[in-house]
């Protein structure tokens, strides 16, 4: 992943961005990895970079496998803003036996 975002109006203390990776396209679908990484106050942009791995997908019966990752702000405080600057890139590969 590239830069992300940046955040204004931080307090004193670390919020967080949060990275939840779905085998799907929603939040009711499966997680696979979730990753929480502080955004400290003297931080005015960040990069964040993560790797994961699926393990044993069964087919699904549409024959689309599809992921879908979600990048949640969580400030300690109201007038925390974040503004996610880009690019962005998520990418998978998937391995069959069949």
């Amino acid at each position: 992943m590239g830069p992300i975002g940046s955040v204004s109006n931080v307090s004193s203390l670390p919020s967080s961005i949060r990275f939840e990776i779905f085998r799907g396209a929603s939040y009711t679908d499966q997680p696979i990895y979730v990753l929480s990484q502080p955004v400290f106050p003297n931080d005015s942009t960040f990069r964040a970079s993560f790797e994961g791995s699926d393990y044993n997908v069964p087919a699904p019966a549409n024959e689309q496998l599809i992921y879908s990752c979600f990048a949640t702000f969580v400030p300690v405080s109201a007038s925390e803003q974040a503004t996610r600057l880009g690019p962005e890139c998520f990418n998978a590969v998937a391995y069959s036996d069949d």
